[in-house]
């Protein structure tokens, strides 16, 4: 999915900004870190936003094909009655 290339994406960004800065505990390195943290956790949510809504839409694809069913198993009892 393409969220979860994103966060891998993310990660490896941020980890090259920060070698590219070089100056491990510099207020730069700092908050990129912050900033790439607060970014993960965006997509993640995002992420799974969408993974619960997919577990909804199976559920009521479910129940939509039983009542389906049940409705045609009743009217083929009331058309042979």
């Amino acid at each position: 999915m393409v969220l979860k290339q994103q966060l891998q994406v993310l990660v490896g960004l941020a980890e090259e900004i920060v070698e590219e800065v070089g100056e491990e505990n510099s207020t730069s390195v700092v908050e990129i870190r912050r900033r790439s943290r607060e970014q993960l956790k965006v997509i993640e949510v995002h992420y799974n936003n969408i993974e619960r809504m997919i577990r909804q839409a199976d559920g009521i694809y479910t129940s939509l094909t039983n009542l389906l069913d049940l409705k045609q198993k009743v009217c083929s009892t009331l058309v042979f009655k």
